[in-house]
């Protein structure tokens, strides 16, 4: 997708056979040898690629020159809404950034598909919309990241089919096939810090990774706040679910210097409130302004859970949003102090090593006020202990009535039930803390057939409805199986929760709204 020819050489054993590997003929063949077979392969590419220079370097530059020119995909543009979050947007922006993809604004009407809707629609410009054309240098890379939907050549895959960026950032979007001309360039709002010196209190919506940060940021500075449990107008300015509030009273020594200087660094527009009555919902000291306690986060790893899974946890805390985490080998979960942490995340994983009694201590754990967040398929490994209210959904009808398989089709076939990596659209229940700052959907990426009927006794936050369409490839009875389906649900154990994830939203962290969900089950589920 940047001009370059793609190869991949190995040899078997390669990665962990340590100093000798035997075929399945016999043959020994030992690191040494690996190593020089590389090496030779290596040095002969380098010499065929010599040898061929002025075709190769010619063939590059016409590769750019054609797709600039004529972009071979359908779609020529692709418009972010200037109603998006400016966060959502800026992160976009500096990923196309690192990648020289060009970006600008624009006027007049285009036609296209709504990646929100799944329909055409129309759609007049505005100067805030951000526009990418896809007649530039970076044509095919741009229509690789933003085209709705990939184009398989074969549904034999084992990586994701499906990854368009407007669906991972969570953007309202068109992709449209019309040419657009842009003004390079795009320009961010200025944040405003309140002049006030000593308000009431202060107030931010909460839409994105950004507020995550902030508000990580926040606690970890000591600042107590509070989370709005419903829409309010105060002091003029309008907040919906998951706002956050900081108050005088319950910070008396609040220093005003470090709210505003956190403010700029993460270039967030937060408001002065000057009273603690509201014109419109719930005033400040009410019961649904929901005191946040500091997350103390532990994240289980070590002998059956996935390493990768575990990195992607660890990875999120630690890169993403910056804040202090504690990591629990599961080997040490019979002795550890698990009252020192109120969130335990446990990765995907098979979880072998733990029997019932430590499974119930963690239960325990819960029902003291602690909240578990269990991703993928740890999920699954809560399934009939005691206290966990969940059970996966089978298809009907499991037997197979085509009797006379083929052989030598026998892959292809399987195809059926998998699904290597595809969006679906899930419908959220944004009035709960778990999807505060979301709208009424959010588009997961889903990389497992594990599927769970509607939870009972649980809140069902993000859920499949009736009739899903699938974005990338799902097999046919992994399909029939996700219908009316919870991806993400709360479950009130005792005086804590449990929050189940069946898609991981931290998969490879580059889907950005699942990054901003997570922040909801780590932060604002209470």
């Amino acid at each position: 997708f940047n001009g370059a020819i793609g190869m991949t050489y190995e040899q078997g054993g390669s990665g962990r056979a340590g100093l000798a590997v035997e075929s399945n003929t016999g043959e020994i063949v030992s690191l040494k040898n690996r190593a020089l077979h590389h090496f030779t392969t290596s040095m002969g590419t380098i010499e065929a690629s010599y040898e061929g220079r002025k075709e190769l370097v010619k063939n590059f530059e016409d590769y750019f020159k054609k797709h600039a020119s004529n972009p071979q995909g359908k779609y020529k543009s692709y418009i972010i809404k200037k109603g998006n979050d400016s966060a959502k947007i800026k992160a976009l922006c500096d990923l196309l950034d690192q990648h020289l993809i060009e970006y600008g604004t624009a006027s007049g009407s285009v036609s296209g598909f709504d990646y929100t809707t799944g329909k055409t629609t129309r759609y007049n410009l505005n100067n805030e919309d951000l526009v990418i054309p896809a007649h530039q240098v970076k044509s095919v890379l741009t229509q690789v990241l933003f085209d709705p939907e990939a184009v398989l050549a074969d549904s034999l895959t084992y990586d994701i089919t499906a990854w368009s960026l407007p669906y991972a950032y969570g953007l309202d979007a068109i992709a449209s096939t019309q040419k657009i001309n842009i003004k390079k360039g795009y320009r961010f709002p200025t944040t405003n810090v309140p002049s006030e010196s000593k308000p009431y209190a202060y107030a931010f919506d909460w839409n994105s990774l950004r507020d995550v940060r902030l508000l990580g940021d926040l606690l970890e500075s000591g600042i107590k706040v509070r989370s709005s449990q419903l829409p309010f107008i105060s002091s003029g300015h309008s907040f919906k679910q998951g706002a956050i509030i900081i108050t005088r009273t319950d910070n008396p020594k609040l220093d005003d210097r470090i709210i505003k200087q956190l403010a700029r660094q993460h270039n967030k527009a937060i408001k002065a409130l000057s009273t603690g009555f509201s014109t419109s919902g719930p005033d400040i000291g009410s019961g649904s302004m929901a005191f946040l306690e500091t997350p103390k986060v532990a994240i289980i790893g070590g002998d059956g859970v996935s390493v990768n899974d575990f990195g992607q946890a660890w990875h999120y805390f630690e890169s993403h949003i910056d804040y202090p985490i504690a990591t629990i080998n599961v080997k040490d979960l019979r002795s550890a102090k698990l009252s020192d942490f109120n969130v335990i995340i446990m990765p995907s994983g098979s979880y072998n090593e733990l029997n019932s009694s430590q499974f119930n201590k963690i239960g325990n754990w819960v029902n003291a006020g602690g909240r578990l967040i269990a991703i993928d398929r740890a999920v699954a490994k809560l399934e009939g202990k005691t206290g966990f209210n969940i059970k996966q959904k089978s298809n009907e009808d499991k037997k197979d009535k085509n009797l006379l398989k083929v052989y030598g089709e026998q892959e292809r076939a399987g195809t059926s039930n998998r699904i290597p990596g595809a969006i679906y659209k899930l419908q959220m229940d944004n009035t709960h803390p778990l999807a505060f700052g979301m709208p009424k959907h959010y588009f997961s990426l889903k990389t497992s057939s594990t599927a769970y009927p509607y939870f009972e006794d649980i809140w069902n936050v993000g859920t499949i409805g009736k009739r899903p369409i699938p974005i990338g490839f799902v097999g046919s009875n992994v399909q029939t199986k996700m219908k009316e389906t919870t991806v993400f649900g709360v479950q009130n154990k005792g005086r804590g929760k449990v929050i189940y994830m069946v898609d991981n939203p931290l998969f490879r962290g580059f889907w950005h709204q699942g990054l901003f969900l997570f922040g909801n089950a780590v932060f604002q589920v209470q």
